[in-house]
């Protein structure tokens, strides 16, 4: 059997990853890392500028908007990231699915702590309207303007209660989730620049 030393497993790891040698596209590097991550919008830029020669923020626009082979999906660690649809169907086996319920019930019981009335019917109300109001719409919709269209979203919970950073979010972002995670949306081209988070649109 042969044994392979740390040196060995970081230059085999650095290969890889594609430190050493450039790939020859962004769809490789996806799926070679299983997913990049995406949490911050330029993670994923910075992380294709260090391994595709002459990578430009074009590039990877071309990829997820135009060809649309590639997507951002809530996978391990309950992390964001961009995969190939491929790896992305097994993400969402392996990771996704597990995460529909437990998110559900953690936005009931926030809304439950506000004293907001029989919290999961309210909740599925908010989702059937935004999806409505998504698959209405003639383009992607940033999430900004769907909370003033539809009056569940304006409703706000408590984050975060016991820490410094506590905050009182509108119900949008936690209705996104769950319609993402669920697959119903996707994120669609950023209205601003290549730093600014997407928008939605209907699968």
């Amino acid at each position: 059997m042969r044994h392979f030393d740390v040196a060995e497993r970081r230059r085999r790891l650095l290969a890889r990853h594609h430190l050493t040698t450039p790939a020859r596209s962004i769809e490789q590097v996806a799926g070679d890392l299983v997913g990049i991550h995406s949490t911050d919008p330029a993670t994923v830029y910075l992380s294709l500028r260090n391994r595709i020669a002459g990578f430009t923020v074009a590039d990877f626009d071309a990829a997820m908007y135009e060809r649309h082979s590639m997507t951002r999906i809530l996978g391990m660690r309950r992390t964001l990231f961009v995969a190939p649809l491929d790896l992305a169907a097994v993400i969402d086996a392996a990771c996704t699915k597990a995460l529909v319920a437990n998110e559900r019930r953690r936005t009931v019981q926030l809304m439950e702590a506000e004293g907001i009335a029989d919290a999961p019917a309210t909740l599925e109300a908010a989702c059937r309207a935004t999806l409505a109001a998504l698959h209405a719409a003639a383009e992607p919709i940033a999430a900004r303007f769907l909370t003033p269209a539809i009056p569940e979203l304006q409703m706000q919970v408590t984050m975060a209660a016991d820490k410094a950073y506590a905050a009182r979010p509108n119900l949008t972002n936690r209705v996104c989730l769950h319609l993402s995670t669920e697959g119903h949306i996707v994120r669609a081209r950023p209205l601003g620049s290549w730093l600014s988070s997407g928008r939605a649109r209907t699968m």
